[in-house]
């Protein structure tokens, strides 16, 4: 995550143009299948767990944004083994419709039981004050819980 201090344009512009068109584009095609699949569940918690990271104070009150391609999970306990470090961060991503989700790219992926979920480069996390740190296993894992943000 970086501060919102940054300034300086991202380095790939055009890539990012690409990849959050192909995001938005995979996004809408999923919304249409489950809609012609008769699912009709809005709210969907997504997990990202990162290892030896903490939060910032700024963060908290604040947000942050990630500058890369975002993935996330719909299985706790995969992001729990993507977290796995003396100092695990679990990000609870709360989404309550698909047009707060990326897209699932599960049928691309080398590892498709992880059934992973991708957002677009630049998706800013806002907290939603929610945050547990329990020690687990010889290490601390802390679990934030973030509302997503980005453009369509």
């Amino acid at each position: 995550m970086r501060d919102l201090e940054r300034t300086e344009p991202h380095p790939f512009p055009v890539t990012i143009a690409f990849l959050r068109e192909a995001i938005s584009k995979l996004r809408a095609v999923g919304a249409m299948e489950d809609t012609q699949e008769g699912k009709t569940e809005t709210r969907l918690d997504l997990w990202r767990g990162m290892r030896d990271t903490e939060t910032t104070e700024d963060f908290m009150q604040r947000g942050g944004t990630e500058l890369a391609p975002m993935s996330t999970t719909t299985k706790l306990e995969v992001a729990v083994q993507y977290s796995t470090a003396a100092h695990s961060l679990i990000f609870k991503l709360r989404t309550d419709s698909f047009m707060q989700r990326g897209a699932s790219i599960q049928f691309l992926s080398a590892f498709p039981g992880e059934e992973e979920i991708l957002f677009p480069p630049l998706t800013f996390l806002k907290p939603m004050g929610k945050q547990l740190s329990q020690p687990f296993g010889g290490r601390t894992i802390t679990v934030i819980e973030v509302m997503p943000h980005f453009g369509a």
